[in-house]
């Protein structure tokens, strides 16, 4: 051990000699390394003599300073006040924040976090240890923190410096073994960081802190011994930028009108109130009465509040107005609350719920989100420095609302996308699970219906499709099937110049039926194929995304014709003439709304045509499958052109949108709504439901989801014909129970109904199926 010790000696005595050496070497350069350094800072490019050139850059006058990360103030560490440099120092920003409309903020967003839940987990649950001890002791030793406080009274501490001085600092308290014994608050206004030569921080065994305490350095700290946390750190600054220091001069400016109002109500020397005397009456006269009157109600408040009655039948006037709130009262309160991400919505005038339900939403994602983040990473940051434990983390766990309401529809949300099990939820409610395992399996609500996740996701078995069956004049309905056959179709009846029109095929001429080589093509075609799965994962997701966005898209346009709607009422009623209150209404849709749609359109469209042409030709080469996806974009392009062009202000959707509220917003602008009652009138309107957002969604993504299947067919060159399908026999529409019985029609031919796919109507669930052409029927 001793020849070890002096080993290290001897190496940091011979570190240090070469230092010296290198030194000395520096200093004497000599006169060729000076011409050398020299030589290093001239451009070859930049030649004497040459017509406005650049010229030779200066040489660097202090070359041995590069890597400092800024340019910091001579003599830095030699200040003996934290904030010296900066225009307010930590004692300001204090005082500041006791001003009514920041106090507000800070204690709301700490009320805020805590009442949070948390706990400490595995970063990887797949890697994790069963039963890790150390969760349980890690989880208890947070609980305490510091031994004094729990966790919730430490945390506002802790959030208290963040967002007033955005200097949080934690002593790591340590045992006589070496463990973490508890994290102590500092106040962070004691403490000044230090820097080395490059303007960074030190590292240990050098000091890294500084604690003043009486004006005085008191203690040096290592960057291993404290935590210093500021959450809003600059390249060119040393110390952090809370948002009080942002707003700085809001918060001046909100303390000089709150003295002022406190001072109209306690100090000026502007009476009440003036009261004229008689004319004859001499300044004597005047005093003597003022005197008397003041001895009458002085210190006496109840006297004070009581009418006088005083002869002479003069006049009174009163000098002071009520001091009320104005709209630079609002103002100042949205700048505070904007920089701490609150909503103002409790110091504004009232606006109407979609609006406030909107700013909440935003001013927590906005702002509490960040503040757990800050929190996560510093809990992060001592679970690795001084538990070891770079496999767990902190985490926010999911807030558990007490609204039964709120409750009961996420988990009817939850239930119906297959997020969660019915089991799930009956443990969650305190409730036994099913029995025999029926609420085990998660489920998925479509337009059929209720069925189990993992069928869902199955392929379908290809329906079999049977020929329509006549019913003929005469016909008992209440014969069993068989009893009457059918009566034979007699003959084809004459055209007008007598000679029998023959039928044409596939047109139902036959007593408006298929004929027999209908059937059988028919027949024929519904065991050829595997029909294509319409609930894929791909159409379904595609679905929620057109949706979502047309969701967003509905509630940001109702708000805008809100406004513009009572801006023309307000200027039919100042004498402008009567005129349609939608024709001018501008309901252009934000312009990604087109990329969206085009998007997902476009994937739909591409995957079907792939499907329909591996569904008729299994061995089609890759330029085939290329060929039918171009198509099937194209056709998605155009599509979501007619929709809603790129720049958001046309197209059918807005049109419909026209027509679907023209009578909503006549009848509410007869009945003289106020903008709150429009706006809220349009809000629940079905022109931007999340209702109507659904149809078209739905709609949309089955419409390109057959005409993809169309093109697909197309580029096979097998398909001659194709038939409607219907979905539901007890439940058909007559359009599409007419395009059904129109029987196999040419692939390029129109339905009855004028469609060439499915479908017909909106949440029309009808199917089609190709007819292949072998070469026998070639």
């Amino acid at each position: 051990m001793a020849d070890g010790g002096r080993k290290i000696k001897i190496d940091i005595q011979e570190l240090g000699l070469l230092a010296q050496a290198a030194q000395r070497n520096q200093q004497n350069v000599g006169i060729f390394g000076r011409v050398k350094n020299a030589v290093r800072y001239l451009l070859s490019g930049n030649m004497a003599g040459v017509w406005m050139s650049p010229g030779q850059p200066i040489q660097p006058q202090a070359q041995e300073a590069e890597g400092r990360n800024w340019d910091y103030p001579i003599g830095y560490n030699y200040q003996i006040k934290p904030r010296s440099n900066e225009p307010l120092d930590f004692w300001t920003l204090r005082a500041l924040a006791q001003q009514d409309l920041v106090r507000l903020a800070i204690e709301t967003r700490k009320d805020q976090l805590e009442k949070l839940p948390w706990k400490i987990v595995p970063r990887d649950s797949s890697k994790a240890k069963k039963n890790d001890p150390r969760l349980d002791e890690i989880n208890d030793f947070f609980k305490f923190p510091d031994k004094q406080h729990t966790w919730n009274r430490w945390l506002r501490i802790l959030v208290e410096d963040m967002l007033v001085i955005d200097a949080a600092t934690i002593y790591p308290r340590l045992t006589a073994g070496g463990d973490l014994w508890g994290l102590e608050i500092f106040d962070g206004a004691t403490i000044k960081p230090l820097i080395d030569e490059t303007g960074r921080r030190p590292l240990a065994p050098d000091p890294a802190y500084q604690q003043f305490l009486k004006g005085i350095p008191a203690v040096d700290y290592t960057a291993d011994e404290l935590l210093y946390l500021p959450r809003n750190e600059r390249s060119w600054k040393v110390y952090g930028f809370s948002p009080v220091e942002q707003i700085i001069t809001t918060v001046n400016i909100a303390l000089r009108r709150q003295l002022m109002q406190l001072d109209f109500y306690t100090d000026g020397n502007i009476p009440d109130a003036f009261i004229s005397c008689p004319p004859e009456w001499n300044a004597e006269t005047v005093t003597k009465f003022q005197n008397m009157w003041d001895e009458l109600v002085a210190g006496n408040s109840k006297e004070r509040r009581k009418a006088k009655f005083i002869p002479g039948g003069q006049s009174i006037t009163f000098t002071k107005r009520d001091a009320l709130k104005d709209e630079f009262d609002e103002w100042l309160a949205r700048i505070v609350c904007y920089a701490f991400s609150l909503p103002p919505t409790a110091f504004v005038k009232q606006m109407n719920r979609a609006t406030a339900d909107t700013a909440q939403d935003a001013a927590v994602e906005e702002g509490l989100e960040p503040l757990m983040m800050w929190v996560k990473d510093t809990i992060d940051l001592i679970l690795i420095k001084y538990f070891q434990a770079t496999d767990l983390e902190f985490t926010w766990t999911d807030e558990e609302t007490n609204d039964a309401e709120v409750q009961n529809r996420l988990d009817d949300a939850n239930l119906k996308n297959g997020s969660t099990t019915l089991d799930e939820v009956r443990r969650a409610r305190g409730m036994e699970p099913y029995p025999g395992g029926i609420g085990k399996d998660p489920l998925i609500y479509t337009h059929s219906g209720v069925e189990k996740l993992a069928d869902a996701l199955e392929p379908k078995p290809a329906p079999i499709l049977e020929p329509p069956k006549p019913i003929h004049e005469g016909d008992d309905p209440s014969t069993p099937p068989g009893a009457n056959p059918p009566t034979p179709p007699g003959p084809p009846a004459p055209d007008a110049s007598g000679d029998p029109t023959p039928p044409k095929p596939g047109d139902g001429s036959h007593g408006n039926l298929p004929t027999d080589d209908d059937k059988k093509a028919m027949a024929k075609a519904a065991s050829q194929k595997e029909p294509i799965n319409r609930d894929r994962a791909l159409v379904s997701h595609s679905r929620a995304i057109i949706e979502g966005a047309l969701t967003d898209a509905f509630a940001s346009l109702a708000k805008r014709v809100a406004e513009q709607a009572s801006s023309q009422a307000d200027k039919m009623a100042k004498g402008g003439e009567p005129v349609d209150p939608t024709a001018d209404l501008d309901l252009a849709l934000d312009a990604s709304l087109a990329g969206t749609i085009k998007a997902t359109l476009t994937g739909v469209a591409q995957d079907s045509a792939g499907l329909g042409l591996e569904q008729v030709m299994p061995d089609a080469d890759e330029a085939k499958f290329t060929s039918v996806r171009a198509s099937a974009a194209t056709w998605a392009d155009t599509r979501a052109a007619q929709l809603i062009t790129s720049s958001g202000d046309g197209g059918d959707l807005i049109e419909a949108t026209r027509n679907l509220i023209r009578g909503t917003i006549s009848e509410a602008l007869d009945q003289g709504q106020t903008f709150d009652q429009l706006a809220d009138t349009l809000a629940n309107a079905y022109a931007f439901s999340p209702q109507r957002a659904r149809v078209i969604a739905r709609t949309e993504t089955a419409f390109a989801d057959m005409q993809g299947n169309l093109e697909g067919w197309k580029g096979s060159g097998k398909v001659k014909q194709k038939v409607w399908l219907i979905s539901n026999e007890e439940n058909v529409c007559d359009v599409c129970q007419e395009n059904a019985d129109a029987g196999p029609i040419g692939l390029e031919d129109t339905f009855p109904s004028g469609d060439d796919m499915p479908p017909a109507h909106p949440n029309c669930d009808c199917d089609v199926a190709p007819l292949v052409a072998d070469a026998q029927d070639d």
